[in-house]
């Protein structure tokens, strides 16, 4: 009967993953994957630990050696104490090798996927409790779980992330003027750009389709930048994206790989730094996506704006290059053209607001052109604030059309740059990429995306 008992649980522990929950109350020490120190981990595990300061600090966990199974194994860290609390993020690899993580609460939990072969010798990880952040908004953004004024308004609130079913409609309306949301394929951030994984942030292998529309705050525009975009075999039809400037998969259709159009812009490995972004002519963008039942990929992560300017519409110019910096005392507009037809004239316009325009200047055009030519035009009573710039081009028959338009900050040229910190405050290195907060000398904090 043991013998029989022993072989059946050997058997059940080979077919399905083991699945452990424990929690530890702790502030110092090293902790190990189930393998120890100097073992590995083992096959088919599923289970999460919970670190607790009990103390009413917060836990530090500095991971000073971390080696996963690349794009199978998988570690999940959640800010809380079970894995219903926000998720800090998913490694593999080696990831987290050397790197620091400290929770907003006096928990942090830690979830751990390995599949069925291949092992690595898993992770050591260093905790330490640590004083846990004010609950206000000292550094002038809302994180994780605070509350309160600073500067004397209101703290902003945390974006939104918009993060559709697989095989469902999804609208969603941005009601902040000026604001931003992320959105994710159904699988969520990140995943693997390369290789078909289930789940760990790839999209569903559903065979279905699944549509998104996003719409901007009343009288404003849809401004969409994609930081990932990685699909199967696109041009095959397997997996496929369609962007419609419309609230409905109808219309005009602004992006299309299901067939002829373009293959995965970054590569089948999804990461590039060349720029894939779409903007609306009205309110809304609708995105239609396609995935098969077979193979997956990382999908795509992007940034959603509601901006007051308006869309570039194709014009009959064939513009190389809009661009403007401030230059002392002046601000210059640099645009260039690989081609003009009928071209009369530019109109280089101002606005503090990105609403209320005022004509700078008036620069003559080619006419006829199939050589590549250089404009520029000077901005010498421009504003201590945002100042935007859009470039009209005139027709000889009177038509007239608008690119995009440039951003220049001319609202602190003499601040530095203090520190860098990701989006739950926590200061990261001076040159990371991703979304971080930038803080400046004079007190100012700007949210970016660096490529």
């Amino acid at each position: 009967m043991h013998t029989t008992l022993r072989l059946t649980t050997a058997l059940l522990l080979l077919l399905f993953p083991t699945i452990l929950f424990s929690q530890v109350n702790t502030c110092s020490g090293n902790y190990y994957d189930t393998g120890g120190s100097g073992g590995n981990y083992a096959n088919n595990q599923l289970y999460s630990t919970t670190y607790c300061s009990n103390s009413g600090n917060c836990i530090e966990v500095t991971f000073t050696s971390f080696s996963l199974e690349s794009g199978w194994d998988y570690l999940t860290l959640y800010d809380g104490p079970s894995t219903a609390s926000p998720a800090i993020g998913t490694y593999s690899g080696t990831t987290l090798q050397g790197q620091t993580i400290t929770s907003s609460t006096g928990c942090i939990t830690l979830e751990f996927d390995s599949d069925g072969s291949v092992t690595y010798p898993g992770w050591t990880m260093a905790v330490n409790c640590v004083a846990c952040p004010v609950p206000t908004c000292s550094d002038g953004i809302q994180n994780q779980g605070e509350t309160g004024i600073d500067c004397g308004g209101p703290c902003p609130a945390c974006p939104a992330i918009v993060q559709p079913t697989s095989c469902a409609n999804l609208t969603y309306n941005i009601t902040i003027p000026g604001s931003s949301v992320a959105f994710y394929d159904d699988g969520g951030p990140g995943g693997d750009p390369c290789a078909d994984v289930a789940g760990g942030g790839n999209y569903c292998n559903c065979g279905c389709f699944t549509t998104t529309t996003i719409c901007a705050a009343p009288g404003e525009y849809i401004y969409v930048d994609f930081h990932e975009f990685a699909m199967w075999n696109t041009t095959s039809g397997w997996d496929w994206m369609k962007i419609y400037d419309n609230s409905t998969a109808s219309g005009t259709v602004l992006y299309d790989n299901s067939s002829s159009g373009p293959d995965n812009p970054f590569g089948d490995c999804g990461i590039g730094t060349a720029p894939m972004e779409f903007c609306s002519s009205g309110q809304c963008l609708t995105f239609e996506f396609w995935a098969t039942s077979v193979v997956n990929r990382a999908g795509w992560d992007a940034t959603v704006y509601s901006t007051p300017i308006i869309c570039a519409i194709p014009l009959p110019v064939e513009l190389a290059d809009f661009r403007g910096q401030n230059e002392g005392s002046k601000n210059v507009l640099y645009w260039k053209t690989y081609s003009e037809e009928n071209n009369d004239y530019f109109q280089l316009e101002r606005s503090v607001d990105g609403k209320n325009w005022e004509v700078l200047s008036y620069v003559n055009g080619a006419g006829n052109s199939q050589s590549t030519l250089n404009y520029s035009s000077e901005d010498r009573s421009f504003k201590n604030s945002l100042n935007y710039y859009r470039l009209t081009q005139v027709d000889m028959n009177g038509e007239s059309k608008t690119f995009n338009v440039v951003t220049i900050d001319n609202r602190h040229r003499d601040r530095e740059l203090v520190k860098v910190t990701n989006l739950m405050g926590q200061e990261v290195p001076i040159d990371s990429k991703g979304p971080v907060l930038e803080i400046y000398s004079d007190g100012t904090v700007e949210r970016v995306y660096r490529k």
